[in-house]
């Protein structure tokens, strides 16, 4: 596969995922979720983008289990599904982003 053919496939993943996560806090129906989710919605794909090193696999088997937890009507379940994802991606996320982020 060519360079371009890859990033194209790469930027694909980063914005479908970014979309999924935009789904996700829309069904929510909390609008103060929703705002913020709003303001950051163009820098999602770029923070997936610059992120490479979580597979894409475990966050789809992530995504997945949360939307049936949703599904099958499991608030609690789909909370601790929430906030176990964005726990395990926290530190490999900042851990890539220290080049790119200016220093604090």
């Amino acid at each position: 596969m060519g360079v371009w053919r890859w990033w194209w496939l790469w930027w694909e993943i980063c914005d479908t995922n970014a979309e999924f996560h935009t789904r996700i806090v829309e069904m929510t129906g909390n609008e103060l979720l929703r705002m913020h989710m709003k303001s950051l919605a163009g820098r999602v794909p770029w923070l997936f983008a610059h992120t490479p090193d979580q597979d894409p696999r475990i966050q789809c088997a992530e995504h997945l289990a949360l939307c049936k937890a949703i599904y099958d009507g499991r608030p609690n379940l789909a909370a601790a599904l929430a906030l176990s994802h964005i726990e395990m991606g926290r530190k490999p996320s900042l851990e890539a982003l220290k080049g790119v982020l200016p220093p604090k």
